[in-house]
């Protein structure tokens, strides 16, 4: 797993790395005949690893909704081993609530502390988005807004902002 930077979380990406999300081929193989061969299995879950990956690195709520997410979708999909991606996505999560570090967040902190000026931080996760203005407003001491709501709501907070 490629990480732009070093988060100290490379536990978590290796756990992520090793999630066993091989599933069963539609077709008939060789397995269905009886000669002892491993079942057919595909592995189209690549993405939802980047996608974890990304959740990591962006906070631990959106990484811990994506786990649960998974952990939801497990009787949907046709898993070849569907008890052991369920204990691995559920280590996953308590590696995530007790080892994930938030480097990128108290760097970003110390930046916000030593500047008086109006600031717009951008995320990709609503969870994130969350969560940053939670603890911002706690840590900073200061107003946080969110840029959300309707057109006219929107259009209000950038007027302010200005």
């Amino acid at each position: 797993m490629i990480v732009p930077y070093d988060d100290n979380n490379e536990g978590i990406y290796h756990a992520i790395k090793e999630l066993d999300f091989r599933e069963f081929r539609e077709e008939s193989s060789l397995d269905s005949f009886g000669l002892g061969i491993e079942p057919a299995s595909v592995d189209h879950m690549q993405f939802n690893r980047s996608g974890l990956a990304e959740a990591t690195r962006s906070s631990k709520d959106s990484a811990l909704e994506r786990v649960d997410k998974l952990i939801q979708k497990i009787p949907e999909r046709r898993y070849i081993n569907p008890e052991k991606i369920s204990r691995q996505l559920f280590d996953l999560r308590e590696l995530l609530n007790e080892e994930r570090t938030d480097v990128i967040y108290e760097h970003a902190l110390n930046i916000l502390k030593t500047t008086n000026k109006k600031t717009i931080v951008n995320v990709g996760h609503i969870r994130t988005r969350e969560m940053l203005v939670r603890r911002l407003k706690k840590d900073l001491n200061k107003r946080v807004v969110e840029y959300v709501g309707t057109t006219n709501e929107k259009k209000n907070i950038r007027e302010h902002f200005a």
